[in-house]
Protein backbone atom coordinates (compact mmCIF):
# COMPACT_ATOMS: atom_id res chain seq x y z
CA UNK A 1 0.00 0.00 0.00
CA UNK A 2 1.46 3.09 -1.10
CA UNK A 3 2.61 5.97 1.81
CA UNK A 4 -0.43 8.01 2.23
CA UNK A 5 1.73 11.34 2.20
CA UNK A 6 4.84 10.48 0.25
CA UNK A 7 4.53 8.00 -2.15
CA UNK A 8 4.16 8.34 -6.26
CA UNK A 9 3.51 6.12 -8.83
CA UNK A 10 5.49 5.81 -12.07
CA UNK A 11 3.63 5.34 -15.39
CA UNK A 12 5.19 3.55 -18.22
CA UNK A 13 3.86 4.98 -21.46
CA UNK A 14 5.33 3.36 -24.91
CA UNK A 15 3.87 4.52 -27.55
CA UNK A 16 4.74 4.26 -31.65
CA UNK A 17 7.30 7.28 -31.85
CA UNK A 18 8.26 7.56 -27.96
CA UNK A 19 8.70 6.98 -24.74
CA UNK A 20 7.35 8.74 -21.19
CA UNK A 21 8.16 8.32 -17.94
CA UNK A 22 5.24 10.02 -15.86
CA UNK A 23 5.52 10.07 -12.09
CA UNK A 24 2.30 10.95 -9.71
CA UNK A 25 1.41 11.94 -6.71
CA UNK A 26 -1.53 9.71 -4.96
CA UNK A 27 -3.94 12.56 -5.91
CA UNK A 28 -2.86 12.20 -9.87
CA UNK A 29 -0.81 15.13 -9.64
CA UNK A 30 1.35 14.83 -12.63
CA UNK A 31 5.12 15.10 -10.15
CA UNK A 32 7.84 14.91 -13.55
CA UNK A 33 7.29 13.72 -17.04
CA UNK A 34 10.57 12.84 -19.19
CA UNK A 35 10.05 11.83 -22.64
CA UNK A 36 12.32 10.24 -25.68
CA UNK A 37 11.28 9.94 -29.06
CA UNK A 38 12.52 7.10 -31.38
CA UNK A 39 12.36 5.95 -34.80
CA UNK A 40 8.78 4.72 -35.18
CA UNK A 41 10.11 1.82 -37.48
CA UNK A 42 11.90 -0.21 -40.17
CA UNK A 43 11.07 -1.45 -42.78
CA UNK A 44 12.31 -3.99 -45.39
CA UNK A 45 9.83 -4.33 -47.65
CA UNK A 46 6.68 -2.64 -48.83
CA UNK A 47 4.15 -3.18 -46.02
CA UNK A 48 6.73 -4.10 -43.86
CA UNK A 49 6.87 -2.58 -39.91
CA UNK A 50 9.47 -3.99 -37.24
CA UNK A 51 10.95 -1.95 -34.19
CA UNK A 52 14.01 -4.06 -32.29
CA UNK A 53 12.52 -4.62 -28.80
CA UNK A 54 15.76 -3.37 -27.35
CA UNK A 55 14.64 -0.01 -28.67
CA UNK A 56 12.37 0.28 -26.31
CA UNK A 57 13.95 -1.05 -23.17
CA UNK A 58 17.08 0.93 -24.44
CA UNK A 59 14.89 4.21 -24.43
CA UNK A 60 12.96 3.55 -21.23
CA UNK A 61 16.81 3.30 -19.47
CA UNK A 62 17.27 7.00 -20.94
CA UNK A 63 14.34 7.99 -19.33
CA UNK A 64 15.51 6.55 -16.33
CA UNK A 65 18.69 8.02 -16.43
CA UNK A 66 17.22 11.40 -16.84
CA UNK A 67 14.78 10.94 -13.90
CA UNK A 68 17.96 9.75 -11.71
CA UNK A 69 19.99 12.19 -12.67
CA UNK A 70 17.43 15.54 -13.04
CA UNK A 71 15.19 14.24 -9.85
CA UNK A 72 16.44 11.54 -7.82
CA UNK A 73 14.77 12.51 -4.80
CA UNK A 74 11.84 11.24 -6.79
CA UNK A 75 13.26 7.91 -7.25
CA UNK A 76 12.95 6.66 -3.70
CA UNK A 77 9.58 7.73 -2.95
CA UNK A 78 8.59 5.52 -6.23
CA UNK A 79 5.95 2.56 -4.86
CA UNK A 80 4.54 1.45 -7.70
CA UNK A 81 4.80 1.06 -11.67
CA UNK A 82 2.33 0.78 -14.44
CA UNK A 83 2.80 -0.10 -17.61
CA UNK A 84 1.62 0.79 -20.84
CA UNK A 85 2.52 0.17 -24.79
CA UNK A 86 1.49 0.47 -28.32
CA UNK A 87 -0.95 -2.21 -29.07
CA UNK A 88 -0.24 -5.85 -31.00
CA UNK A 89 3.46 -5.43 -30.56
CA UNK A 90 5.12 -9.53 -29.61
CA UNK A 91 8.07 -9.89 -28.47
CA UNK A 92 9.47 -13.55 -29.19
CA UNK A 93 12.07 -14.70 -26.84
CA UNK A 94 14.91 -17.81 -27.09
CA UNK A 95 14.91 -20.02 -24.14
CA UNK A 96 17.73 -17.97 -22.47
CA UNK A 97 15.06 -14.77 -22.48
CA UNK A 98 16.97 -13.07 -25.81
CA UNK A 99 15.35 -11.67 -28.69
CA UNK A 100 14.84 -13.78 -31.65
CA UNK A 101 13.79 -11.41 -34.26
CA UNK A 102 12.46 -7.68 -34.38
CA UNK A 103 8.50 -6.94 -33.30
CA UNK A 104 6.47 -6.94 -35.85
CA UNK A 105 4.24 -3.27 -34.86
CA UNK A 106 0.75 -2.75 -35.34
CA UNK A 107 1.55 -0.64 -38.60
CA UNK A 108 2.70 -3.64 -40.20
CA UNK A 109 0.45 -4.95 -43.07
CA UNK A 110 1.55 -8.64 -43.19
CA UNK A 111 -1.74 -10.98 -43.59
CA UNK A 112 -1.28 -14.90 -42.70
CA UNK A 113 -2.88 -17.33 -45.37
CA UNK A 114 -3.96 -19.83 -42.75
CA UNK A 115 -4.45 -22.57 -44.93
CA UNK A 116 -5.20 -25.00 -42.00
CA UNK A 117 -8.48 -24.81 -41.26
CA UNK A 118 -9.84 -24.71 -37.31
CA UNK A 119 -11.26 -27.58 -35.95
CA UNK A 120 -14.74 -28.33 -36.77
CA UNK A 121 -15.85 -27.86 -33.06
CA UNK A 122 -14.28 -24.11 -33.50
CA UNK A 123 -15.53 -23.31 -36.62
CA UNK A 124 -19.27 -24.30 -35.29
CA UNK A 125 -18.61 -21.96 -32.41
CA UNK A 126 -17.55 -19.07 -34.66
CA UNK A 127 -20.36 -19.93 -36.97
CA UNK A 128 -23.14 -19.95 -33.86
CA UNK A 129 -21.98 -16.32 -32.60
CA UNK A 130 -22.32 -15.23 -35.83
CA UNK A 131 -18.14 -14.50 -35.57
CA UNK A 132 -17.01 -16.88 -38.40
CA UNK A 133 -15.65 -14.17 -40.62
CA UNK A 134 -14.18 -12.07 -37.58
CA UNK A 135 -12.35 -14.85 -36.36
CA UNK A 136 -10.86 -15.74 -40.22
CA UNK A 137 -9.68 -12.15 -40.74
CA UNK A 138 -8.50 -12.07 -37.17
CA UNK A 139 -6.22 -15.11 -37.89
CA UNK A 140 -4.79 -14.13 -40.99
CA UNK A 141 -4.13 -10.32 -38.94
CA UNK A 142 -2.02 -12.32 -36.42
CA UNK A 143 1.63 -11.89 -36.66
CA UNK A 144 2.15 -15.29 -35.05
CA UNK A 145 0.64 -16.97 -37.77
CA UNK A 146 2.23 -14.98 -40.52
CA UNK A 147 5.71 -15.88 -38.84
CA UNK A 148 4.70 -19.63 -38.20
CA UNK A 149 3.92 -19.89 -42.16
CA UNK A 150 6.94 -17.66 -43.52
CA UNK A 151 9.82 -17.67 -40.16
CA UNK A 152 9.57 -21.64 -39.52
CA UNK A 153 13.17 -21.08 -38.54
CA UNK A 154 12.64 -18.40 -36.25
CA UNK A 155 9.54 -19.56 -34.57
CA UNK A 156 11.06 -22.76 -33.91
CA UNK A 157 13.89 -21.20 -31.83
CA UNK A 158 11.37 -19.20 -29.94
CA UNK A 159 10.91 -20.39 -26.56
CA UNK A 160 8.08 -17.24 -25.07
CA UNK A 161 6.19 -14.90 -26.93
CA UNK A 162 4.66 -11.78 -25.13
CA UNK A 163 3.38 -8.42 -25.67
CA UNK A 164 5.64 -5.76 -25.71
CA UNK A 165 3.94 -4.71 -22.24
CA UNK A 166 4.95 -8.80 -21.22
CA UNK A 167 8.64 -7.96 -22.09
CA UNK A 168 9.47 -5.08 -20.02
CA UNK A 169 7.95 -6.70 -17.04
CA UNK A 170 9.87 -9.78 -17.86
CA UNK A 171 13.34 -7.24 -18.20
CA UNK A 172 12.12 -5.13 -14.84
CA UNK A 173 10.90 -7.65 -12.66
CA UNK A 174 12.73 -11.26 -13.87
CA UNK A 175 9.31 -12.40 -14.48
CA UNK A 176 7.00 -13.48 -17.44
CA UNK A 177 3.92 -11.71 -16.62
CA UNK A 178 1.42 -9.19 -17.82
CA UNK A 179 -2.08 -7.58 -17.04
CA UNK A 180 -5.13 -9.56 -17.83
CA UNK A 181 -6.17 -6.77 -19.88
CA UNK A 182 -3.07 -7.69 -22.20
CA UNK A 183 -4.12 -11.06 -22.97
CA UNK A 184 -6.05 -10.28 -26.17
CA UNK A 185 -5.12 -13.84 -27.96
CA UNK A 186 -2.01 -12.52 -30.35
Amino acid sequence: MMNERNGYVLAIDCGTQSLRTLVFDRYGNLISKIKEDFEPYFSTEPGFAEQDPELYWNTLILCMDRLASESPEILSRIEAITVTTLRGTGVMLDKHGKVVRPSMIWLDQREAACEKSLSLRTQMMFRAIGMEQAAAKSRRLCKVNWIKENEMELWEKTEHYLLLSGYFHYKLTGRMVDSKSNQVGH
